[in-house]
Protein backbone atom coordinates (compact mmCIF):
# COMPACT_ATOMS: atom_id res chain seq x y z
CA UNK A 1 0.00 0.00 0.00
CA UNK A 2 1.31 3.28 -1.06
CA UNK A 3 0.69 5.97 1.73
CA UNK A 4 0.39 9.41 0.90
CA UNK A 5 -0.35 12.33 3.17
CA UNK A 6 -3.73 13.63 3.78
CA UNK A 7 -3.71 16.08 5.80
CA UNK A 8 -1.23 17.67 8.42
CA UNK A 9 -0.64 15.75 11.99
CA UNK A 10 -0.36 18.73 14.05
CA UNK A 11 2.39 18.46 16.56
CA UNK A 12 1.15 17.34 20.33
CA UNK A 13 0.76 18.97 23.15
CA UNK A 14 -0.01 18.77 27.50
CA UNK A 15 0.57 20.98 30.25
CA UNK A 16 4.28 20.70 31.55
CA UNK A 17 4.87 20.60 35.14
CA UNK A 18 6.90 22.44 37.06
CA UNK A 19 7.43 22.18 41.10
CA UNK A 20 8.96 26.38 40.93
CA UNK A 21 7.42 29.45 39.25
CA UNK A 22 8.96 29.78 36.05
CA UNK A 23 10.25 33.38 35.77
CA UNK A 24 12.33 33.66 32.62
CA UNK A 25 13.06 31.21 29.41
CA UNK A 26 16.03 28.75 29.86
CA UNK A 27 18.77 29.92 27.82
CA UNK A 28 20.91 27.01 25.89
CA UNK A 29 24.31 28.21 24.11
CA UNK A 30 25.73 25.36 22.52
CA UNK A 31 29.82 24.58 21.45
CA UNK A 32 29.64 21.68 18.73
CA UNK A 33 32.86 20.22 17.97
CA UNK A 34 33.44 19.28 14.15
CA UNK A 35 34.61 15.78 13.38
CA UNK A 36 35.60 15.08 9.72
CA UNK A 37 32.31 12.85 8.89
CA UNK A 38 29.77 15.46 10.76
CA UNK A 39 27.30 16.83 8.64
CA UNK A 40 26.68 20.50 10.85
CA UNK A 41 23.02 19.15 11.43
CA UNK A 42 22.01 19.83 15.37
CA UNK A 43 18.39 18.24 16.33
CA UNK A 44 17.09 19.92 19.39
CA UNK A 45 13.87 18.27 21.25
CA UNK A 46 12.02 20.28 23.78
CA UNK A 47 8.45 22.04 24.70
CA UNK A 48 7.85 24.95 23.75
CA UNK A 49 6.64 28.33 25.31
CA UNK A 50 2.62 26.51 25.57
CA UNK A 51 4.22 23.02 25.90
CA UNK A 52 4.03 21.23 23.24
CA UNK A 53 6.23 18.90 21.51
CA UNK A 54 8.91 20.58 19.47
CA UNK A 55 11.43 19.56 17.18
CA UNK A 56 14.20 21.61 15.58
CA UNK A 57 17.41 21.66 13.16
CA UNK A 58 20.42 23.86 13.10
CA UNK A 59 23.02 23.68 10.64
CA UNK A 60 26.45 24.95 11.67
CA UNK A 61 29.36 25.68 9.64
CA UNK A 62 31.88 22.75 9.84
CA UNK A 63 34.61 24.32 8.28
CA UNK A 64 36.42 25.25 11.86
CA UNK A 65 37.32 22.91 14.32
CA UNK A 66 34.36 24.62 16.36
CA UNK A 67 31.03 25.81 16.06
CA UNK A 68 28.43 27.62 18.33
CA UNK A 69 24.30 27.86 18.36
CA UNK A 70 21.65 29.16 21.10
CA UNK A 71 18.42 28.73 21.78
CA UNK A 72 15.70 29.64 24.23
CA UNK A 73 13.64 27.23 25.70
CA UNK A 74 10.54 27.06 27.48
CA UNK A 75 10.38 28.26 31.11
CA UNK A 76 9.87 24.80 32.91
CA UNK A 77 11.28 21.76 34.09
CA UNK A 78 11.97 20.03 31.43
CA UNK A 79 14.47 17.04 29.90
CA UNK A 80 15.56 18.39 26.50
CA UNK A 81 17.55 16.19 23.90
CA UNK A 82 20.26 17.36 21.38
CA UNK A 83 21.30 14.88 19.43
CA UNK A 84 20.50 12.04 21.29
CA UNK A 85 21.70 13.51 24.61
CA UNK A 86 19.33 14.23 27.25
CA UNK A 87 19.48 17.39 29.49
CA UNK A 88 17.75 18.47 32.47
CA UNK A 89 16.67 21.83 32.69
CA UNK A 90 14.47 24.57 35.06
CA UNK A 91 13.13 27.52 34.24
CA UNK A 92 16.02 30.45 34.22
CA UNK A 93 18.61 27.75 33.59
CA UNK A 94 22.31 29.05 31.73
CA UNK A 95 22.86 25.85 29.70
CA UNK A 96 26.47 26.02 28.65
CA UNK A 97 26.68 22.91 26.63
CA UNK A 98 29.74 21.14 24.66
CA UNK A 99 29.14 18.89 22.21
CA UNK A 100 31.67 16.87 20.83
CA UNK A 101 31.13 13.73 18.37
CA UNK A 102 32.07 10.43 20.18
CA UNK A 103 35.05 8.49 19.45
CA UNK A 104 35.86 4.95 20.93
CA UNK A 105 39.54 3.33 21.10
CA UNK A 106 40.63 6.13 18.54
CA UNK A 107 37.94 5.59 16.04
CA UNK A 108 34.99 7.83 15.39
CA UNK A 109 31.19 6.47 16.46
CA UNK A 110 28.48 7.64 13.63
CA UNK A 111 25.72 9.36 15.05
CA UNK A 112 26.88 9.05 18.65
CA UNK A 113 28.04 12.38 20.79
CA UNK A 114 29.34 13.12 24.34
CA UNK A 115 28.39 16.49 25.94
CA UNK A 116 29.66 18.06 29.14
CA UNK A 117 27.65 21.37 30.72
CA UNK A 118 29.53 24.30 32.54
CA UNK A 119 28.11 26.37 34.93
CA UNK A 120 26.78 26.32 38.15
CA UNK A 121 23.78 23.73 37.11
CA UNK A 122 25.75 21.78 35.38
CA UNK A 123 26.37 18.78 37.47
CA UNK A 124 22.23 18.55 37.36
CA UNK A 125 21.99 18.95 33.97
CA UNK A 126 24.20 16.33 32.48
CA UNK A 127 22.48 13.77 34.63
CA UNK A 128 20.28 12.76 32.33
CA UNK A 129 22.70 12.01 29.80
CA UNK A 130 24.68 9.88 32.30
CA UNK A 131 21.98 8.08 33.71
CA UNK A 132 21.72 6.91 29.71
CA UNK A 133 25.15 6.25 29.70
CA UNK A 134 25.16 3.74 32.59
CA UNK A 135 22.07 1.84 31.98
CA UNK A 136 23.36 2.24 28.16
CA UNK A 137 26.22 -0.37 29.05
CA UNK A 138 23.63 -3.27 29.44
CA UNK A 139 23.96 -3.31 25.07
CA UNK A 140 27.17 -5.04 25.86
CA UNK A 141 26.62 -7.11 28.84
CA UNK A 142 24.13 -10.13 26.58
CA UNK A 143 22.57 -10.88 30.12
CA UNK A 144 20.64 -14.43 30.00
CA UNK A 145 18.46 -14.60 33.20
CA UNK A 146 16.59 -12.15 35.42
CA UNK A 147 18.98 -12.55 38.22
CA UNK A 148 22.05 -11.27 35.95
CA UNK A 149 19.71 -8.20 34.71
CA UNK A 150 18.39 -7.45 38.57
CA UNK A 151 22.06 -7.38 39.59
CA UNK A 152 22.71 -4.86 37.13
CA UNK A 153 20.08 -2.64 37.37
CA UNK A 154 20.51 -2.66 40.75
CA UNK A 155 24.35 -1.58 41.10
CA UNK A 156 23.42 0.87 38.25
CA UNK A 157 20.47 2.34 40.28
CA UNK A 158 23.05 3.29 43.16
CA UNK A 159 25.35 4.95 41.08
CA UNK A 160 22.61 7.26 39.49
CA UNK A 161 21.32 7.85 43.17
CA UNK A 162 25.52 8.99 44.13
CA UNK A 163 25.62 10.91 40.96
CA UNK A 164 21.99 13.10 42.03
CA UNK A 165 23.31 13.69 45.69
CA UNK A 166 26.50 14.83 44.28
CA UNK A 167 24.76 17.05 42.21
CA UNK A 168 22.64 17.98 44.96
CA UNK A 169 19.43 17.57 43.38
CA UNK A 170 16.64 18.45 46.13
CA UNK A 171 13.63 19.86 44.04
CA UNK A 172 10.91 17.89 44.02
CA UNK A 173 10.56 17.98 40.26
CA UNK A 174 13.69 17.59 39.40
CA UNK A 175 13.48 14.30 41.49
CA UNK A 176 10.17 13.30 39.55
CA UNK A 177 11.61 13.66 36.20
CA UNK A 178 14.79 11.83 36.95
CA UNK A 179 13.05 9.22 38.61
CA UNK A 180 10.28 8.58 35.46
CA UNK A 181 13.60 8.80 33.20
CA UNK A 182 15.76 6.32 35.09
CA UNK A 183 12.43 3.92 35.23
CA UNK A 184 12.47 4.21 31.75
CA UNK A 185 15.84 3.32 30.86
CA UNK A 186 15.61 0.47 33.42
CA UNK A 187 12.27 -0.56 31.28
CA UNK A 188 14.55 -0.71 28.24
CA UNK A 189 16.96 -2.83 29.31
CA UNK A 190 14.34 -5.15 30.71
CA UNK A 191 12.67 -5.50 27.90
CA UNK A 192 15.66 -5.56 25.22
CA UNK A 193 17.06 -8.59 27.56
CA UNK A 194 13.23 -10.57 27.53
CA UNK A 195 13.11 -10.17 23.68
CA UNK A 196 17.03 -11.50 23.47
CA UNK A 197 15.79 -14.99 25.68
CA UNK A 198 12.18 -15.16 24.87
CA UNK A 199 11.01 -18.39 26.49
CA UNK A 200 7.32 -20.49 26.33
CA UNK A 201 5.93 -18.64 29.09
CA UNK A 202 6.17 -14.26 28.00
CA UNK A 203 4.44 -13.86 31.05
CA UNK A 204 7.17 -14.08 33.75
CA UNK A 205 9.23 -11.70 31.17
CA UNK A 206 6.39 -8.94 30.95
CA UNK A 207 5.55 -9.45 35.27
CA UNK A 208 9.51 -8.90 35.93
CA UNK A 209 9.55 -6.01 32.98
CA UNK A 210 7.10 -3.99 34.44
CA UNK A 211 7.77 -4.83 37.86
CA UNK A 212 8.25 -1.20 39.86
CA UNK A 213 7.31 0.52 36.78
CA UNK A 214 4.99 3.37 37.12
CA UNK A 215 3.29 4.79 33.92
CA UNK A 216 1.18 7.24 35.81
CA UNK A 217 4.82 8.87 37.28
CA UNK A 218 4.46 12.92 37.53
CA UNK A 219 8.01 13.30 35.78
CA UNK A 220 6.95 12.08 32.80
CA UNK A 221 5.19 15.25 32.22
CA UNK A 222 9.04 16.63 32.09
CA UNK A 223 9.79 14.88 28.59
CA UNK A 224 10.61 17.31 26.05
CA UNK A 225 11.43 14.96 23.64
CA UNK A 226 8.16 13.47 21.08
CA UNK A 227 10.06 10.11 20.57
CA UNK A 228 10.95 9.31 23.89
CA UNK A 229 7.64 9.88 24.94
CA UNK A 230 6.34 7.57 22.47
CA UNK A 231 9.03 4.82 23.34
CA UNK A 232 7.66 5.22 27.08
CA UNK A 233 4.56 3.92 26.08
CA UNK A 234 5.51 1.87 23.60
CA UNK A 235 7.89 -0.09 26.10
CA UNK A 236 4.89 -0.52 28.32
CA UNK A 237 2.74 -1.79 25.76
CA UNK A 238 5.36 -4.14 25.06
CA UNK A 239 5.38 -5.49 28.75
CA UNK A 240 2.00 -5.52 28.51
CA UNK A 241 2.08 -7.95 25.80
CA UNK A 242 4.24 -10.46 27.05
CA UNK A 243 1.93 -10.71 30.20
CA UNK A 244 -1.10 -11.41 28.10
CA UNK A 245 -0.71 -11.97 24.04
CA UNK A 246 -4.41 -11.87 23.58
CA UNK A 247 -4.96 -7.57 24.24
CA UNK A 248 -5.50 -6.27 21.09
CA UNK A 249 -3.83 -2.74 20.14
CA UNK A 250 -7.19 -0.83 20.53
CA UNK A 251 -6.84 -2.43 24.44
CA UNK A 252 -3.24 -1.45 24.95
CA UNK A 253 -3.98 1.78 24.25
CA UNK A 254 -7.24 2.12 26.23
CA UNK A 255 -4.72 1.20 29.07
CA UNK A 256 -2.90 3.83 28.28
CA UNK A 257 -4.99 6.38 28.22
CA UNK A 258 -6.58 5.23 31.62
CA UNK A 259 -3.07 4.71 33.11
CA UNK A 260 -0.59 7.26 32.20
CA UNK A 261 -0.90 10.85 34.06
CA UNK A 262 0.79 12.87 31.18
CA UNK A 263 -1.14 14.04 28.34
CA UNK A 264 1.11 14.74 25.58
CA UNK A 265 1.97 10.97 25.89
CA UNK A 266 -1.53 9.86 25.82
CA UNK A 267 -2.04 12.28 22.98
CA UNK A 268 0.38 11.10 20.98
CA UNK A 269 -0.86 7.63 21.39
CA UNK A 270 -4.30 8.26 20.83
CA UNK A 271 -3.52 9.89 17.84
CA UNK A 272 -0.93 7.32 16.03
CA UNK A 273 -3.66 4.66 16.75
CA UNK A 274 -6.52 6.72 15.24
CA UNK A 275 -4.49 7.05 12.04
CA UNK A 276 -3.56 3.77 11.67
CA UNK A 277 -7.21 2.97 12.12
CA UNK A 278 -8.47 4.79 9.84
CA UNK A 279 -6.14 4.50 7.38
CA UNK A 280 -6.44 0.60 7.18
CA UNK A 281 -10.41 0.26 8.08
CA UNK A 282 -11.81 4.47 7.32
CA UNK A 283 -14.58 4.66 9.95
CA UNK A 284 -15.04 1.31 12.60
CA UNK A 285 -16.38 0.87 16.14
CA UNK A 286 -13.41 0.96 17.60
CA UNK A 287 -12.77 4.32 15.91
CA UNK A 288 -15.49 5.56 18.07
CA UNK A 289 -14.66 3.93 21.09
CA UNK A 290 -11.54 4.81 21.17
CA UNK A 291 -12.19 8.62 20.22
CA UNK A 292 -15.12 8.77 23.02
CA UNK A 293 -12.24 7.52 25.33
CA UNK A 294 -10.17 10.45 24.97
CA UNK A 295 -13.09 12.49 25.32
CA UNK A 296 -13.20 11.40 29.00
CA UNK A 297 -9.33 11.57 29.79
CA UNK A 298 -7.96 14.42 27.74
CA UNK A 299 -7.97 18.23 28.04
CA UNK A 300 -9.67 19.85 25.54
CA UNK A 301 -8.58 22.64 23.49
CA UNK A 302 -4.76 21.23 23.25
CA UNK A 303 -3.25 21.25 20.10
CA UNK A 304 -3.17 17.35 20.54
CA UNK A 305 -6.57 17.40 21.00
CA UNK A 306 -7.69 19.19 18.29
CA UNK A 307 -5.36 17.08 16.20
CA UNK A 308 -7.63 13.77 17.20
CA UNK A 309 -10.65 15.87 16.46
CA UNK A 310 -9.91 16.61 13.31
CA UNK A 311 -8.62 12.91 12.59
CA UNK A 312 -12.29 11.87 14.09
CA UNK A 313 -14.24 13.73 11.88
CA UNK A 314 -12.59 13.09 8.83
CA UNK A 315 -12.91 9.34 8.90
CA UNK A 316 -16.67 9.40 10.32
CA UNK A 317 -17.42 11.17 7.32
CA UNK A 318 -17.15 7.81 5.93
CA UNK A 319 -19.46 5.89 8.86
CA UNK A 320 -21.90 3.48 6.68
CA UNK A 321 -24.75 5.41 6.46
CA UNK A 322 -23.10 8.50 6.21
CA UNK A 323 -24.03 10.31 2.30
CA UNK A 324 -21.19 9.49 0.26
CA UNK A 325 -19.71 13.04 -1.42
CA UNK A 326 -21.09 13.13 -4.76
CA UNK A 327 -18.21 13.95 -6.88
CA UNK A 328 -18.12 14.87 -10.32
CA UNK A 329 -15.14 13.50 -12.58
CA UNK A 330 -14.51 12.90 -16.43
CA UNK A 331 -13.60 9.49 -17.89
CA UNK A 332 -11.04 8.73 -20.03
CA UNK A 333 -13.41 9.69 -22.90
CA UNK A 334 -13.93 13.28 -21.74
CA UNK A 335 -17.65 13.02 -20.60
CA UNK A 336 -18.34 14.06 -16.84
CA UNK A 337 -19.45 11.56 -14.09
CA UNK A 338 -21.42 12.10 -11.07
CA UNK A 339 -21.75 9.93 -8.23
CA UNK A 340 -25.53 10.73 -8.25
CA UNK A 341 -25.69 9.13 -11.81
CA UNK A 342 -25.56 5.70 -10.42
CA UNK A 343 -28.63 6.53 -7.75
CA UNK A 344 -30.59 3.22 -7.19
CA UNK A 345 -27.23 0.88 -7.84
CA UNK A 346 -24.43 -0.15 -5.92
CA UNK A 347 -21.23 1.40 -6.41
CA UNK A 348 -17.78 -0.18 -6.03
CA UNK A 349 -15.12 2.80 -6.83
CA UNK A 350 -11.38 1.60 -6.61
CA UNK A 351 -8.81 4.56 -6.21
CA UNK A 352 -5.52 3.70 -7.87
CA UNK A 353 -2.78 5.26 -9.48
CA UNK A 354 -0.09 3.90 -12.15
CA UNK A 355 2.81 4.76 -9.88
CA UNK A 356 1.67 2.32 -6.99
CA UNK A 357 2.41 -1.42 -7.15
CA UNK A 358 0.03 -2.01 -5.37
CA UNK A 359 -2.91 -0.73 -6.95
CA UNK A 360 -1.62 -1.69 -10.50
CA UNK A 361 -1.70 -5.58 -9.50
CA UNK A 362 -4.94 -5.17 -7.96
CA UNK A 363 -6.63 -3.85 -11.05
CA UNK A 364 -6.97 -7.95 -12.49
CA UNK A 365 -8.66 -8.28 -9.48
CA UNK A 366 -10.98 -5.57 -9.50
CA UNK A 367 -11.74 -6.49 -13.47
CA UNK A 368 -12.19 -10.17 -12.87
CA UNK A 369 -14.92 -9.47 -9.76
CA UNK A 370 -16.13 -7.01 -12.05
CA UNK A 371 -17.28 -9.28 -14.68
CA UNK A 372 -18.41 -11.49 -12.53
CA UNK A 373 -21.72 -9.05 -11.71
CA UNK A 374 -21.99 -7.79 -15.87
CA UNK A 375 -25.38 -9.02 -16.02
CA UNK A 376 -26.70 -7.44 -13.25
CA UNK A 377 -28.28 -3.85 -13.86
CA UNK A 378 -27.77 -2.93 -10.13
CA UNK A 379 -24.09 -2.69 -9.45
CA UNK A 380 -21.45 -0.58 -11.12
CA UNK A 381 -18.04 -0.65 -10.96
CA UNK A 382 -15.33 2.49 -11.10
CA UNK A 383 -11.79 2.77 -11.29
CA UNK A 384 -10.62 6.78 -10.30
CA UNK A 385 -6.62 7.42 -11.57
CA UNK A 386 -5.12 9.87 -9.38
CA UNK A 387 -2.45 11.05 -11.39
CA UNK A 388 -0.69 14.18 -12.66
CA UNK A 389 -2.81 16.46 -14.94
CA UNK A 390 -1.73 17.49 -18.46
CA UNK A 391 -2.00 15.88 -21.93
CA UNK A 392 1.27 13.93 -21.78
CA UNK A 393 0.09 12.32 -18.86
CA UNK A 394 -3.80 11.88 -19.89
CA UNK A 395 -2.02 10.21 -23.10
CA UNK A 396 0.22 7.57 -20.90
CA UNK A 397 -2.87 7.27 -18.93
CA UNK A 398 -5.19 6.45 -21.79
CA UNK A 399 -3.43 3.82 -22.88
CA UNK A 400 -2.16 2.27 -19.43
CA UNK A 401 -5.90 1.35 -19.15
CA UNK A 402 -6.50 0.26 -22.48
CA UNK A 403 -3.25 -2.37 -21.78
CA UNK A 404 -4.97 -2.86 -18.45
CA UNK A 405 -8.39 -3.54 -19.95
CA UNK A 406 -10.22 -0.73 -18.11
CA UNK A 407 -10.58 1.33 -20.29
CA UNK A 408 -13.88 3.07 -20.85
CA UNK A 409 -17.10 5.69 -19.17
CA UNK A 410 -16.73 3.74 -15.97
CA UNK A 411 -12.74 4.08 -15.77
CA UNK A 412 -12.56 8.52 -14.04
CA UNK A 413 -9.54 10.72 -13.42
CA UNK A 414 -8.85 12.23 -10.56
CA UNK A 415 -6.39 14.90 -10.20
CA UNK A 416 -3.48 15.26 -7.59
CA UNK A 417 -3.59 18.44 -8.23
CA UNK A 418 -4.46 19.53 -4.43
CA UNK A 419 -5.29 23.44 -5.81
CA UNK A 420 -7.77 21.11 -8.22
CA UNK A 421 -11.43 22.18 -6.07
CA UNK A 422 -12.63 18.73 -7.07
CA UNK A 423 -9.83 17.31 -6.02
CA UNK A 424 -9.65 18.94 -2.54
CA UNK A 425 -12.89 17.79 -2.08
CA UNK A 426 -12.47 14.52 -3.28
CA UNK A 427 -9.77 13.80 -0.88
CA UNK A 428 -11.21 15.26 2.05
CA UNK A 429 -14.58 13.59 2.38
CA UNK A 430 -13.20 10.19 1.46
CA UNK A 431 -10.21 10.87 4.08
CA UNK A 432 -7.59 9.87 1.07
CA UNK A 433 -4.80 9.03 2.56
CA UNK A 434 -3.94 6.08 0.90
CA UNK A 435 -4.05 4.06 -1.82
CA UNK A 436 -5.43 1.50 -3.18
CA UNK A 437 -8.59 2.26 -1.80
CA UNK A 438 -11.30 0.68 -2.44
CA UNK A 439 -15.19 1.80 -1.38
CA UNK A 440 -18.37 0.95 -1.55
CA UNK A 441 -21.62 3.09 -1.52
CA UNK A 442 -25.20 1.58 -1.45
CA UNK A 443 -28.03 2.63 -3.93
CA UNK A 444 -29.28 5.36 -1.74
CA UNK A 445 -25.81 6.88 -2.37
CA UNK A 446 -24.68 6.37 1.37
CA UNK A 447 -21.29 4.89 2.52
CA UNK A 448 -21.70 0.90 2.85
CA UNK A 449 -17.82 1.01 3.73
CA UNK A 450 -15.13 3.71 3.56
CA UNK A 451 -12.28 1.26 2.90
CA UNK A 452 -13.05 -2.39 2.00
CA UNK A 453 -9.52 -3.25 2.85
CA UNK A 454 -7.54 -5.00 -0.10
CA UNK A 455 -7.09 -7.53 -2.42
CA UNK A 456 -4.22 -10.00 -1.27
CA UNK A 457 -3.35 -12.27 -3.95
CA UNK A 458 -4.23 -15.68 -2.96
CA UNK A 459 -7.39 -14.74 -1.00
CA UNK A 460 -9.44 -13.17 -4.15
CA UNK A 461 -12.28 -15.27 -2.98
CA UNK A 462 -12.50 -13.56 0.18
CA UNK A 463 -12.48 -9.77 -0.79
CA UNK A 464 -14.93 -11.27 -3.64
CA UNK A 465 -17.50 -12.11 -0.86
CA UNK A 466 -16.39 -8.60 0.52
CA UNK A 467 -18.04 -7.36 -2.51
CA UNK A 468 -20.95 -9.93 -2.38
CA UNK A 469 -21.87 -8.69 0.67
CA UNK A 470 -22.04 -5.08 -0.29
CA UNK A 471 -24.15 -6.50 -3.05
CA UNK A 472 -26.89 -7.96 -0.87
CA UNK A 473 -27.13 -4.82 1.43
CA UNK A 474 -28.88 -3.27 -1.98
CA UNK A 475 -32.79 -2.31 -1.23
Amino acid sequence: MKTVRFFSIMMLCGLGASAATPVENTTLVAKVGIAPSFNGIINLNALSDNYSYQHEIFFVKTDQPTATFSRKLAATTQIINVNGCALLTNAGDQVKLEIFPLYRNGNLVPGKFRLACNGKDGNRQVLPYKIDSLYGRAAAEHFTTIKEADEFISTTSVQVAQLIAAAKVTRTDNLEALKAFEQYRQLLVKIDVANANKIPDMKIWGDWCLKGYDLSASGLTAIGDENLGLQVQNLWCMGRKMQDSMLTDQQLLVDVLMTCKTDRIKEKAALAWMVREGMQKAYTPDLKFVYEVTQGVLKTMTPGKRAIDSVYNAYKQLEPGQPAFDFSLKNDKGDLVRLSDFKGKIVIIDVWAMWCHGCVAALPIFKQIGDSYKDKKDIVFLTIAWEEPGTANAAVLKKFSIDHHIDGENNLFLSSDRSDPQAKQFIQRYALNAITRWIAIDDKGNILEGNLGYPVPGLESEFARRIANCYKARN
